[in-house]
Order: structure tokens, then C-alpha cells, then sequence
């Protein structure tokens, strides 16, 4: 299921630095403006069922009073922005949260951390992440049905990607997607039965293995099965990973007006999919397609161009995505960088993986 998505950090020393530095009120503007988000999208859940009456009132004054108790300080310490989500997750307790609660109150939290980490941008000090503490309750507290409600929009969504791609053949995506949830089937009606998921998991990465399949449909193979095995709660991340990366190839390279056209549809994808919230969606868009232009297009040295990608990783860093997304991320670096001869493969493996 993909989620985590989801925010900002200091997102702000490329996009927003020039109107933040030394303009504090301007920071706060990001969470006033996340207290009508809330509103807005609860009201939504509210309307499509997902949340009853009294939880949507119940999540509303609780968000706004936690924009509200950062808005009022000059700073909230780490150990107050963790305090403040521990107290949420307590009072959420008995809330079966969805996918959309989860994207609107993480989405929050991290504004909240963006906005007060924005404050005072030559002294950062430590950066408060919430998310664990409130993913740990939405994996929790999520209806055993909306887990595999998403992992079968994700196989809609496989299809819809592979759709847009002239690489791959329409009649075997249909097939594909019909095994697929076939086995997705299977692991609903035995999801207590970890045996045998690992082995629905393991024959179909064999079926699909050295089948020549567009890299679209392995990544979203790839992700499928990864959510899959955490609805079944088993360790199968070394596989997955051993399929993927056995089975995604070199592809032709874009040309400029194309990679500029994948990124953008990509990141539209993940905010129309709830993966990342708006705020770090126009993050992610600015920073990344700058990026594309000024390596492809520009006439800066190597050097400038290796601190420009380390500065915008660094930046998109904070932003929680799921590994495919991240992934999705390095890729496009890696592209643009290879391209100038510019090496940051050792940079990207630190963003990725952390050394």
C-alpha cells in the first residue's frame, strides 16, 4: 500500500528561502494555511463516509488546537512536537484511521515541523520527525479491508501508469492484473496463514522473473508485493528487492521535453493518490524540474552542479516516500547527473540508504 508518504522539512532553502529568511511570519503563513487544508479535506471525509460526525469533530479540534499551539510559540523544542503527537495518538485511539485521516494528520505534523524548523534556518538544530509514532497507529488502527481496498488501486494504478507507455503491451497487462489480484484474493481469505503468503509472494516473483516486463510494471510488481507482505506481516524485503532489481534494465534515455513530462506526471500521480500532501508536492515539482533545466540546460561547472544536487537532496530528504518514490527520486538525479558527467552516486546511495 503505498502512503508516507508525505511531507516537508526544511523545505523551504531552495523554494521558499528567499521569502523566509529573517520573516518569520511568512513561515507561520504555512501552518495557517494547513488549518484550512484540514478543514477542507476532513469535511471531504466526512462526506464520502470515511469518518463519522463526531470523529471528524473530534480530529478537527485537535489538529487545529496543535496549529494552534505552535503558531503561538516562537519555537517548539523536539520534545514538544513528540509530546504533542503522543498525546494525539493516545486521544485517536479507538478512530479506525484511513488513508486519507492518516495523509491529513501526517501532513500536518510535518508542515508544523517544516514550518518550525523554517524559523530559524542558521541554527536547525535536531529534526523532529512525528511520522513513526503516527504510522505506527494508522498500521494499527487501518480496517483489515482498506489494506487491501489500496493494494488493489495500486494494481489500477499499475495498469493506468502502463497504459501511458507505448512499451508495453495492453493485453498482457490485462493478464498480469488479473493473476495479480487473484493472488491478492488468496491472501485476503488467508491472511492469519503467513506460510502461505510467503509462498503466493514467491511463485509469482517467480512467474514474472527474466520476462522481459517494462521496468513501469516491475516497480509496480515490486511495490505491490511489498505491501502485501506487510498486510501479512512477514519479511520478505530481501526477495522483493533481489526480483527488482534482477528484472528492471537500462532504459533509453529521455529526451529533455519527455523526463521533464515523466517527472511532472509522476509527482501529479503521487498527490492525486494522497502519497505526498500539496505543499511537498510543489516542493518536490519546483526543486526537481529546476534541476532538470539547470543540469541539461545550463552552463554550470561539475562542482556547482554536485552542490546543487546536494543541497536539493538534502532538501527533499525530509519528505516522507515510500521506497519507490525514493527511488523514483534518485533515478532522476542519477539521470540528469550522468548526463553532465557528474558523479553523486555515492551521494545517492547516503539518500537512500544512509551510507
Amino acid at each position: 500500500m503505498k502512503r508516507l508518504q508525505l511531507f516537508t522539512t526544511i523545505c523551504i532553502l531552495f523554494f521558499y528561502s528567499c521569502n523566509f529568511i529573517g520573516n518569520n511570519p511568512q513561515a507561520k503563513e504555512m501552518v495557517l494555511n494547513q488549518k484550512k487544508t484540514i478543514e477542507t479535506e476532513l469535511t471531504t471525509l466526512k462526506d464520502e463516509g470515511a469518518i463519522s460526525d463526531a470523529e471528524y469533530k473530534l480530529v478537527l479540534a485537535r489538529l487545529l488546537a496543535d496549529c494552534d499551539t505552535y503558531l503561538s510559540s516562537d519555537k517548539l523544542s523536539c520534545e514538544q512536537i513528540s509530546t504533542m503527537a503522543d498525546n494525539l495518538v493516545k486521544e485517536f485511539k479507538d478512530i479506525r484511521c484511513s488513508e486519507g485521516l492518516f495523509s491529513i494528520i501526517n501532513s500536518t505534523y510535518h508542515t508544523i515541523t517544516a514550518s518550525n524548523q523554517v524559523q530559524n534556518l542558521f541554527n536547525i538544530g535536531e529534526y523532529c520527525n512525528p511520522t513513526p509514532t503516527i504510522y505506527a497507529w494508522f498500521e494499527a488502527s487501518q480496517p483489515m479491508e482498506d489494506k487491501f481496498l489500496s493494494v488493489r488501486r495500486s494494481v489500477k494504478s499499475m495498469v493506468d501508469l502502463a497504459a501511458d507507455n507505448k512499451n508495453v503491451r495492453l493485453r498482457q497487462m490485462d493478464s498480469i492484473a488479473d493473476y495479480v489480484n487473484t493472488v491478492i484474493n488468496g491472501i485476503e481469505s488467508n491472511v492469519s496463514d503467513s506460510l502461505l503468503i510467503k509462498k503466493s509472494l514467491a511463485a509469482s516473483m517467480e512467474l514474472y522473473n527474466a520476462k522481459g516486463l517494462d521496468n513501469i510494471v516491475i516497480e509496480s510488481l515490486c511495490d505491490i508485493f511489498r505491501q502485501l507482505s506487510r498486510i501479512g506481516k512477514i519479511d520478505m524485503d530481501s526477495e522483493i528487492l533481489a526480483f527488482c532489481n534482477n528484472n528492471l534494465h537500462e532504459p533509453e534515455p529521455l529526451t529533455y521535453e519527455q523526463l521533464v513530462a515523466m517527472v511532472g506526471k509522476r509527482l501529479d500521480w503521487m498527490l492525486e493518490e494522497r502519497l505526498i500532501g500539496k505543499s511537498d508536492h510543489n516542493l518536490m515539482k519546483a526543486t526537481m524540474l529546476d534541476d532538470i533545466n539547470t543540469f541539461l540546460k545550463g552552463s554550470q561547472t561539475k562542482e556547482q552542479l554536485t552542490e546543487r544536487a546536494k543541497q536539493s537532496l538534502d532538501r527533499l530528504k525530509k519528505i516522507e516516500l515510500e521506497t519507490e518514490d525514493r527511488e523514483f527520486v534518485a533515478e532522476t538525479y542519477y539521470d540528469i547527473a550522468q548526463r553532465c558527467d557528474v558523479d553523486i552516486a555515492q551521494m545517492l546511495n547516503k539518500w537512500l540508504y544512509g551510507f
